[in-house]
């Protein structure tokens, strides 16, 4: 059944990704940790599902203040289809050279600071100008993307540059061209692979940042759970500490 052949298809590009991309993203999680312990910000974007890789740094269980989303709202969120705030907005803008010297103009970086930068195919304006832009400030720049599918397929014209290209670390998902694992007898392709491999990633990120910070004696402010009742008293104060963190970090980044 294909339920059983994708759990057996995504749990190999997992273990492809341990195996040949470890590394990478050890070298990715210490430009994060350089940052976070610099009291600055290892700053996430990614557009469409790049953009849920993105919500696993921050802010959720597990994670902590230093992460930081610049993932905007037209472009994390494309569940009305058509319409207002439709697919067909998001995906123009992805493609629209220029936006994200846009996006970036609300924020006061340095080149203390770091970006990841999520996208499946790596060949949109948007992704590969988001990286361009924070290394034109100094900044190190991590990229999640499937090479397969890149290499495979031509760049936005007005940059002539993928994202595994123009990255200071370039991380492979494993996800193939077109991201799709089954393919039917008519052709048509199902379950895609990219976003749980860059969830995952995402997570080793985290989990390895998170060693290093310790072990240079840097306590990072973790989001606690809501859920485990033994001490919600302490719990509250850990989350309000969070909070606090997270809004002085903020007061330095946003204009």
């Amino acid at each position: 059944m294909w339920s059983d052949t994708y759990i057996n298809e995504i749990t190999n590009r997992i273990r492809q990704v341990q195996r040949t991309q470890i590394e990478k993203i050890n070298s990715a999680s210490v430009i994060c940790a350089d940052s976070i312990g610099a009291g600055r910000a290892a700053l996430v974007f990614g557009a469409g599902h790049s953009a849920l890789p993105c919500m696993e740094a921050f802010p959720r269980i597990g994670s902590f203040v230093g992460f930081y989303q610049i993932v905007e709202p037209a472009l994390g969120y494309n569940s009305l289809v058509v319409g207002k705030g439709g697919q067909r907005q998001m995906s123009f803008l992805e493609r629209t050279s220029g936006y994200a010297k846009v996006i970036l103009s609300n924020y006061a970086l340095k080149p203390e600071d770091s970006i990841v930068v999520f996208s499946h195919s790596g060949i949109n304006a948007l992704p590969v100008e988001m990286a361009l832009e924070c290394r034109s400030r100094g900044m190190r720049a991590i990229g999640v993307t499937s090479f397969a599918h890149s290499t495979v397929n031509a760049p936005d014209a007005s940059i002539g540059r993928r994202l595994f290209e123009v990255c200071d670390v370039a991380i492979d998902t494993c996800a193939p061209e077109g991201d799709a694992l089954l393919r039917s007898e008519g052709g048509k392709r199902f379950a895609s692979a990219s976003t749980i491999s860059s969830m995952v990633i995402m997570n080793a990120i985290i989990a390895r940042t998170a060693e290093l910070l310790l072990e240079r004696k840097v306590a990072p402010f973790v989001y606690p759970s809501h859920n485990i009742s033994e001490n919600m008293e302490l719990m509250v104060e850990e989350e309000e500490r969070m909070f606090d963190a997270y809004s002085r970090l903020q007061a330095m980044l946003v204009k």
